[in-house]
């Protein structure tokens, strides 16, 4: 059914003239971002939403010459990841009040049955794979956004949009409620997704031509520009969805392809939509006040990026002139064949005589300190490394040169470092990791019918009660055990008195 009222048009404007603002309000952040997608993540930046797919495969990590800072960030993503949500453990339990699932009694078993299908939900969709680049996104620019939508196949859905294609605005409550994005999608994508009906005269038009004409297949591939948003189902106006539902959401072509102040061609309207949770996630790894964006280790680790590249290409620099150094030469040697090849012979009249008129390094007996300079660069390495954690999850392979290191040491060094990453897992799990359970749980609770349900009939003993989440993965147990160490030592001391 095409989006034609006077509330569709109003809700294509609403949410276009949001994103231009928010637009303007990411400028700096998205300057920022630029260089440390140029430094760090090149494949993970869009500086430009542009539908033009020829430049899109063209370099774009000509600042790095010292990979140091990109494999730091993305051991500190490969740690979270699997200590926060490793696949191949649980790493998250349901709890109704004092039950749990390690129980016999009818709510056990239900909330037993439940974890099964909520990892069997996670394994069989793309959740993994895109939490690991949710991660990456996040350790680098400092916000990550992740996209659950209901699914046939598998059930859900993700979708990862990068930094530069999307908008995060807080609400009152400084919670990132408020998304905007644009991204490109080609004709025949629009139509499969948003339906011929809903579409521009523009893009129906490309489309017939492209179906009905061989020599028009080309119009399929051609881009256009989509605008998404999503909010709270607030304010006066609704714009038709129901009040029932506590966010909003609205897909809309963006640009020239409809004209929305005359109406012509449609609305652009693709979809309007009304949700009981948000299908996007943010989550920022540091805060302050209420930006909207956050703060992130690459942001803290640039600078010291940016001196590795500097020194990584003078030293590279010095090998050269070094090993290939600028010449000096006889005058006598002008206007002569001469080899500077290994091997090489340049044959001078009158050597004999006049001595030794050959070539020289302009440089003389001078040779740059590459020693030195590699022993910088070096240090410099190390700093990127702490600077992403990479001491917290390799605490082992510190020890490389000791043979006298005890299990007491590594676990009081890796409850040292967990300290530093409370904050940080604290946010994870708050505003990420329990909005993509509660997300799923909820599409696998309305998914199926009466007759082929995905999630079982729940006990009548839990009508209207809340189910909480427990975190259990590896990062959560340490964070335990290490408050348990402090408790373990007053009760040593409380002993000995």
């Amino acid at each position: 059914m095409p989006f034609n009222s006077q509330e569709d048009v109003a809700f294509r404007r609403y949410s276009e003239s949001i994103l231009l603002g928010e637009r303007v309000n990411r400028y700096s952040w998205w300057v920022h971002a630029r260089e440390l997608g140029d430094y760090l993540l090149p494949r993970r930046y869009k500086w430009l939403i542009t539908p033009n797919q020829m430049s899109r495969g063209s370099p774009i990590n000509q600042h790095i010459l010292d990979s140091t800072g990109t494999l730091a960030a993305r051991n500190l993503a490969a740690g979270i990841f699997s200590g926060l949500s490793n696949p191949a453990r649980p790493w998250f339990k349901l709890k109704i009040g004092k039950t749990d699932s390690a129980g016999n009694n009818p709510v056990s078993v239900w909330l037993k049955l439940v974890e099964e299908i909520l990892s069997t939900i996670f394994h069989l969709s793309n959740f993994y794979q895109s939490i690991a680049v949710f991660y990456y996104d996040l350790v680098i620019f400092g916000t990550a956004v992740m996209l659950i939508y209901e699914d046939f196949d598998n059930v859900i859905h993700c979708y990862n949009p990068c930094f530069g294609e999307y908008y995060v605005d807080n609400d009152g409550k400084l919670r990132p409620l408020i998304f905007s994005r644009e991204f490109t999608y080609t004709i025949s994508q629009t139509v499969g997704e948003f339906g011929f009906d809903n579409c521009s005269d523009n893009v129906k038009r490309m489309y017939d031509e492209g179906t009905s004409k061989q020599a028009n297949a080309a119009n399929l591939t051609r881009e256009i520009i989509i605008a998404h948003h999503v909010e709270p189902n607030q304010g006066v106006d609704s714009f038709g969805i129901s009040r029932d539902f506590p966010f909003r959401e609205c897909y809309c072509e963006w640009g020239g392809t409809t004209n929305p102040q005359t109406n012509s061609g449609g609305t652009g309207l693709l979809r309007k939509k009304g949700f009981n949770e948000s299908p996007a996630t943010a989550v920022r790894w540091d805060l302050v006040s209420n930006d909207p964006y956050g703060r992130s280790p690459g942001m803290d680790a640039l600078p010291d990026v940016k001196q590795l590249q500097q020194e990584t290409r003078r030293k590279g620099q010095g090998i050269d002139k070094m090993v290939n150094p600028p010449m000096i030469a006889d005058v006598q040697l002008k206007n002569q064949p001469a080899s500077l090849l290994p091997g090489g012979t340049t044959y001078v009249q009158g050597f004999s005589q006049t001595g030794n008129p050959g070539f020289a390094s302009a440089y003389g007996n001078w040779r740059p300190d590459i020693k030195a300079i590699g022993d910088d660069i070096l240090i410099v390495q190390d700093r990127i490394k702490r600077t992403f954690f990479n001491d917290l999850f390799q605490t082992i392979s510190q020890y490389q040169t000791r043979s006298n290191v005890t299990a007491v040491e590594i676990d009081a060094r890796r409850a040292e470092a967990l300290v530093m990453l409370g904050p940080v897992l604290g946010r994870l799990t708050g505003e990420g990791l329990r909005n993509f359970i509660e997300r799923t749980f909820s599409i696998a609770s309305r998914a199926g019918n009466e007759k082929s349900r995905i999630l079982p009939p729940a006990p009548q003993e839990i009508s209207g009660r809340e189910i909480d989440i427990e975190f259990v993965s590896i990062l959560a147990q340490a964070q335990q055990a290490a408050a348990a160490g402090s408790i373990e030592r007053l009760l040593g001391v409380a002993g000995n008195l």
